[in-house]
């Protein structure tokens, strides 16, 4: 099996940015609306400053048997790349996104708590009806138990059956957030240090390796 290195194989498809290079073929699989926005400009919309970066640091290596083997099958650079990018795509692509999401998500790195509660409470229409009452005076006689009456009153009530709050709501939203003591604002500051040193293109760059060389250059 021939010892192909880097710069042999893509020496003279460098700078024309098409899917001969590995790194274009792979930005032609990326689906926009599937992958992490600032993933999707790393791969896709930066790819010719990315192939120019990603080659021309490793003009020496020598190709991986795998590359080769493809390359010897299709006899073609662009295919032999199409398909290699297939590979990384599958391997890897799902990680970057996850790692994307983390490292570009918007939150306070010193806050870890936070809850919003809405409670919507609805007024449903309810009415009065009309009311009449009749009141009834009664007395006892002198040594008797039996009760006569009075008096007699009676009232009665036009009442309008009008319509009361309907269809309102109200909304009542309360937010609780900040730190609950678990994790000091010391030690989660140091997290947030620890996850932003980690480099995505590093990590796309080494897997990328993995694939395209043999391994005691990656």
């Amino acid at each position: 099996m021939n010892k192909l290195k880097c710069k042999d194989v893509f020496k003279d498809v460098l700078f024309d940015f098409d899917d001969s290079s590995p790194i274009c073929a792979l930005s032609s699989l990326i689906v926009e609306g599937e992958t992490n926005a600032e993933l999707y400009k790393i791969l896709v919309t930066d790819k010719e400053t990315l192939t120019i970066d990603y080659l021309l640091n490793r003009y020496d290596r020598i190709m991986s048997p795998l590359w080769v083997r493809l390359f010897e099958h299709y006899d073609d650079l662009e295919d032999t790349s199409k398909r290699i990018a297939d590979v990384i795509k599958m391997k890897y692509l799902f990680g970057w996104n996850k790692l994307a999401e983390a490292l570009f998500s918007d939150y306070n790195p010193i806050e870890n708590y936070n809850m919003k509660e809405n409670r919507k409470t609805d007024f449903e229409e309810h009415t009065v009806t009309d009311s009449s009452e009749t009141v009834t005076n009664k007395y006892s006689g002198f040594n008797t138990d039996e009760m006569k009456d009075v008096s007699k009153s009676e009232t009665e009530g036009d009442i309008d059956t009008t319509k009361t709050d309907t269809g309102t709501s109200a909304n009542n939203e309360l937010t609780r957030s900040g730190n609950i003591g678990v994790t000091t604002s010391q030690q989660m500051i140091e997290s947030e240090y620890n996850l932003r040193k980690k480099n995505l293109l590093d990590l796309i760059y080494k897997n990328i390796d993995t694939i395209l060389f043999i391994d005691y250059y990656c």
